[in-house]
């Protein structure tokens, strides 16, 4: 049970985060689809357990946003947000649960329109005239951005009939349209400052302007959705008379809706958004379905945080066609050069797309890129832009083939191209000026030689004042050097200069995990580490040696071969050898004598539940240090299980591959019995 709390309650204090970043500071980091995921994972959970009441209300209050100017006011009447789906089975499982748990056995009459994706809004009428508009916040409260609002003009100021009702409250959304957020992006290129990266961040920040002026040349709109009656005689008994009626006031409502009669109305009225989203003239993110009757609207009721009665059915990624206009060779920290298609900008899900990863040669070949092709485009997860096809029969005799480098743009060094896989990099290493500031910041990371206090601030003054090129030269620095660099003190000198001099003793793995040669990570360092045994060994390695490694094919070889043959290269790695301590953790090389005689050697281990005397990262460190392999994963391969407490269905898969499982008692006593420790 303390498990299930604590997965339950890390759950929704996640979900509340979102919420806050979303409906109080009008920030999101995560797509829709995934927070949906989220959410439905927490009713799973609150569904299953007996104390569910009990811990729906478990909330964690998150502070309003303190770093606003604009004062809060509370909301009449909660603005809450909506159930929602991304499929046609997800509605259609709604409206079952609808008839069922209120027994409707007719079909219920929706009222179907979009769901603009821009800021929802809170308009507060007193006897007719505009008194304040408020932000939905957490839902409770929000911002006051009346003047603001007051700037938009399709939002009326004075509303004049008789049958206004003394107090009004019309809910709506603030959006912008396509045409003016792409200006105003070229407008803010012009001006070499931030793009907007969606029309809504446009809205949220508009409104939380100081100077109206501004809010006022970005163009917004509004558009209303529902609206609340206060002291009033008026008792419309369905909600599409209530848009009618806000309609003959003066606002905004949207023009594409439909009065469904049926699911299969819902379904066809979907479907035709749609397709016809792409030529709408401001970004949607799905339809909105509210049951139509009010009476029934009060019989069916709210959960916690939205009505029941409302239902939002969202769209799945889309892809969207586009040109090609250029393309770019990006070089990364290991030298990997990554092709970058620039693209006729377009919007996919209210975010404006310019370029997209091609992310191989052989990515580019299997696609018949050339540039100035029409493409489809699609935000995988909604979330990472790709190219999901060529359309060949709208190319031009324009297009241009894409001719691929042979040097490397930045130092001219030859490009290595590893064709099955389609990848190409630069095997300069420090001496390539695109490579040289991540590799520097590589080298004094945490998996490096740790040299806390050295950041890439640090490092891009030091080589802008040319007291560092290459990694040995951070051994060569005194308090003279930092002397020409300003924002630098004596204390952050001493600091990093005491860092510089702590990292001398070194693992071996580490040491080789740091160089940053190409295609070598930090599994591939130490099964290096582990077969050589010393720095000495490494540097005399060949070829056919290194294809004897766990996890060692023909590509790393060759990454490795090409990078020890760099004059250059060596000269760095034999004055390191001179200043460092580099220590083998691993005593059992393939250098050493009688290393077949330990058992632990070349075996490979899995481990499976929590470990009473030691922690997991221990015991995989003495399984490695004597010539040992932790695996993650179970397969025929493996040749021991090692349980704990707790352990999972890794027990399960063992047992049935009859691979040996030991317990962590019988792993200890048999080192002990075998005197490797």
């Amino acid at each position: 049970m303390k498990l299930f709390l604590k997965k339950y309650l890390k759950l929704k204090l996640k979900i509340q985060y979102y919420d806050y970043l979303y409906y109080t500071l009008n920030s999101s980091i995560i797509s829709d689809y995934k927070y949906d995921q989220l959410c439905m994972m927490l009713k799973k959970l609150e569904k299953e357990n007996k104390f569910e009441k009990k811990l729906k209300y478990t909330n964690y209050n998150f502070k309003k946003n303190n770093f606003s100017y604009l004062p809060e006011i509370e909301h009449k009447t909660p603005m809450l947000s909506l159930l929602s789906g991304s499929s046609i089975k997800d509605f259609l499982k709604y409206d079952k649960m609808l008839k069922k748990r209120f027994f409707i056995f007719n079909d219920i009459e929706y009222f179907c329109d979009l769901k603009i994706d821009g800021l929802a809004i809170s308009l507060i009428y007193h006897n007719g005239i505009l008194s304040h508009a408020v932000t939905r916040g957490n839902g409770y409260s929000g911002e006051n951005v009346t003047i603001n609002i007051m700037t938009i003009s399709n939002i009326p100021i004075v509303l004049s009939s008789p049958e206004i009702p003394k107090i009004l409250d019309v809910r709506g959304e603030i959006y912008i349209k396509k045409k003016d957020f792409l200006l105003l992006n070229k407008i803010s290129s012009l001006h070499k400052k931030k793009n907007f990266s969606n029309p809504r961040n446009i809205a949220s920040g508009s409104l939380r302007q100081k100077d109206p002026e501004i809010a006022r040349k970005r163009k917004l709109q509004f558009i209303a959705y529902s609206c609340n009656f206060f002291n009033s005689s008026l008792n419309l008994e369905k909600h599409d008379k209530n848009l009618f009626l806000l309609k003959k006031w003066g606002f905004s409502i949207c023009k594409i809706f439909s009065i469904c009669k049926t699911i299969h109305d819902v379904i066809q009225f979907y479907q035709m958004v749609t397709k016809i989203r792409l030529d709408l003239n401001y970004e949607i993110d799905g339809i909105v379905i509210k049951v139509n009757s009010k009476i029934l609207q009060k019989k069916i009721g709210y959960v916690e945080k939205a009505p029941k009665w409302a239902y939002a059915l969202k769209f799945f990624s889309h892809s969207v066609e586009t040109k090609v206009i250029g393309i770019h060779f990006s070089i990364g920290r290991t030298g990997l050069i990554t092709p970058i298609a620039f693209l006729k900008p377009v919007f996919i899900s209210g975010v404006l797309i310019k370029k997209v990863t091609l992310y191989n040669k052989k990515k580019i070949l299997e696609l018949k890129l050339h540039i100035g092709d029409i493409v489809k485009i699609y935000r995988a997860g909604d979330v990472i832009p790709k190219i999901e096809k060529v359309l060949l029969k709208k190319r031009s005799i324009t297009v241009q083939k894409i001719i691929f480098p042979y040097y490397c743009n930045i130092c001219h060094t030859k490009i290595v191209y590893l064709e099955q896989e389609g990848l190409m990099y630069c095997p300069a290493g420090f001496f390539c000026q695109a490579q040289n500031e991540k590799r520097l910041l590589h080298f004094v990371s945490k998996n490096g030689l740790y040299m806390p206090g050295l950041g890439l601030k640090i490092i891009k003054k030091l080589l802008k004042k040319g007291c560092v090129k290459t990694p040995d030269d951070f051994y060569k620095l005194n308090i003279q050097s930092f002397e020409k660099i300003s924002g630098i003190g004596i204390i952050l000198t001493k600091k990093i200069l005491n860092s510089i001099n702590s990292s001398k003793i070194v693992m071996l793995n580490k040491f080789i995990y740091a160089l940053g040669i190409f295609l070598v990570g930090k599994v591939v360092s130490k099964n290096l580490a582990n077969f050589f045994g010393s720095v000495r060994n490494f540097l005399n390695s060949n070829y056919t040696i290194l294809c004897q490694i766990e996890g060692i094919g023909h590509n790393i070889a060759t990454s490795i071969i090409l990078f020890l043959k760099s004059k250059e290269n060596l000269k760095i790695i034999y004055f390191l050898k001179k200043k460092l301590c580099i220590s083998s953790f691993f005593s059992n090389s393939f250098y050493m004598k009688d290393f077949s005689k330990i058992w632990i050697y070349q075996k490979k281990f899995v481990l499976s539940g929590k470990f009473l005397t030691m922690s997991k990262e221990k015991i995989c460190t003495i399984i490695e240090k004597y010539g040992g392999i932790v695996k993650s994963y179970i397969s025929k391969n493996i040749n021991f299980l090692i349980i704990g407490l707790k352990y999972g269905q890794k027990f399960k898969q063992a047992k049935s591959l009859k691979i040996t499982i030991l317990s962590e008692k019988e792993f200890f006593n048999n080192l002990l019995k075998k005197n490797v420790i």
